[in-house]
């Protein structure tokens, strides 16, 4: 017998001897030797999970159970608020985001920091007005977030924790002339400090 005919057979043969072998019946592994899992709570899991401790402050304070961990993550790292041009009224689509910035800053993590809340506008107009514009944005800011209950940095203290500066249009972040740029320069910009 040549290897080629040989072949033919060892090679079927092989095969079929691994076929047989995994089809072997019962588990081989009792399954007393584990406990079985328990059913988790989808919401105690995403909990479980979370490793921010800035996230799960606001995930506790249960001001905004509708949002997801990455979805608060997501809020918390906003920090610049936009705003329509010539105006210092808070758009719809900034509140969620402040509500969870307010959530964070009334939590026993957030509470002991001070927050500088800094003004800008766009170019067009005098300087004297874009730094008043500016300092009516940030303070819009200030005061949505004082309605959401951030206030001093301790219950009993009067200590001031906020403070607001313009810059009105002496510090764009985007150069240019197009709506685009003025549409970015347009903000209030949130910085937290311990």
């Amino acid at each position: 017998m040549n290897f080629s005919t040989f072949g033919k057979w060892l090679i079927p043969g092989v095969v079929a001897l691994g076929l047989v072998g995994c089809a072997t019946g019962p588990e081989q592994y009792p399954s007393d030797q584990y406990e079985p899992l328990e059913p988790r709570d989808e919401a105690a899991a995403e909990v479980g999970a979370v490793s921010d401790p800035a996230v799960l402050a606001v995930m506790e304070s249960g001001k905004v159970d509708s949002l997801s961990p990455a979805e608060i993550a997501q809020y918390l790292n906003q920090r610049v608020v936009h705003f329509k041009f010539d105006s210092s009224a808070i758009r719809p689509e900034d509140e969620l985001a402040l509500q969870v910035q307010a959530a964070y800053l009334t939590s026993e993590l957030g509470r002991g920091q001070d927050i500088r809340l800094e003004g800008h506008t766009d170019k067009r107009g005098t300087r004297t007005y874009n730094l008043s514009l500016g300092e009516r944005r940030a303070n819009a800011v200030r005061n949505y977030l004082v309605t959401q209950g951030v206030g001093s940095r301790q219950a009993d203290s009067d200590d001031a924790r906020f403070e607001v500066i313009s810059f009105g249009l002496e510090k764009p972040i985007r150069e240019g002339s197009d709506e685009e740029a003025y549409r970015e320069n347009r903000r209030t910009e949130i910085f937290l400090e311990d």
